[in-house]
């Protein structure tokens, strides 16, 4: 976790320094997510302006929605977080074992998708880094 902060706060900090017009600083586009109630949108946000400030200036059509459907599994695994916690808690006979049991499988494979969603964002914006600045790779 502490080194994907470093990372979204670098990304952010060189689309900012390469000209990009963004409204999130780098110190903020790691804040969001330690702020309640506002970590359920601003993150996002200020992630789809890292992703669109390093983007080329042509391609910023319609080419985000990666960010978008992160965002949506993110939201939802942490749901299916809490919920299954909550589930577990009350289990009293193997029924209710076995519903917890499936509600920690689908908290589990949201978690996987959600990571899985992340390391292509976290290498998109590598590639477009490196094609943008001619930086050396970051995941080689």
């Amino acid at each position: 976790v502490i080194s994907s902060l470093f990372l979204i706060y670098r990304y952010c900090a060189n689309a900012l320094a390469n000209g990009a017009e963004m409204n999130t600083t780098p110190g903020w586009s790691i804040a969001w997510y330690f702020i309640p109630i506002a970590n359920l949108w601003k993150p996002y946000q200020a992630m789809r302006e890292i992703w669109l400030g390093h983007m080329a200036d042509g391609d910023k059509s319609g080419s985000d929605n990666l960010i978008g459907y992160w965002w949506v599994v993110w939201i939802l695994a942490l749901f299916a977080g809490r919920y299954s916690g909550r589930v577990s808690d009350r289990v009293n006979d193997i029924d209710d074992l076995a519903f917890s049991a499936q509600v920690g499988i689908v908290s589990v494979l949201l978690v996987l998708i959600t990571s899985v969603l992340y390391l292509r964002i976290l290498t998109g914006l590598q590639r477009m880094q490196q094609d943008k600045t001619g930086v050396a790779e970051v995941f080689s």
